[in-house]
């Protein structure tokens, strides 16, 4: 067997731990990441309500954009997240559009757009700091 640190949650007092036999732990670590890509995603979907509309995406933008996103998934403190009512939300994703391929992204929109994306790519790098000591981006 060998121990494993719990999760700590808001309605936990101290961290619970559990003990797993060896041949579980792979299983474990695969069920975790999916939970993580699980959650990746909701905050990409919600994030990318926001972009939508401020930016008229049309479908195959929107997917073309969120599917950059999920490709590279930002490491985030979910509990965290949900304990800010998710406004950050928008932050995250803005901050996670500067970490992706920067052509890739550009070749995907119009002039008009790339440019009101430019800025909002701005304000999640002009936010990385804070969110990352508000523990909400855990890189």
């Amino acid at each position: 067997f060998q121990a494993e640190d719990g999760i700590r949650d808001i309605g936990v007092t101290g961290v619970q731990t559990c003990a797993l036999p060896i041949y579980q732990l792979a299983s474990w670590n695969r069920e975790v990441e999916t939970r993580r890509g699980w959650q990746w995603g909701c905050v990409v979907d919600r994030g990318m309500m926001q972009l939508d509309t401020a930016l008229g995406l049309s479908s195959a933008q929107h997917d073309a954009i969120r599917q950059l996103l999920v490709e590279r998934p930002v490491r985030i403190g979910a509990t965290q997240l949900r304990q800010h009512g998710g406004h950050f939300i928008p932050f995250v994703v803005k901050y996670a559009l500067s970490q992706v391929d920067q052509k890739r992204l550009k070749h995907i929109v119009s002039d008009r757009q790339w440019r009101a994306l430019s800025q909002s790519i701005q304000q999640g790098k002009g936010m990385a700091q804070h969110l990352k000591l508000q523990k909400v981006i855990l890189e």
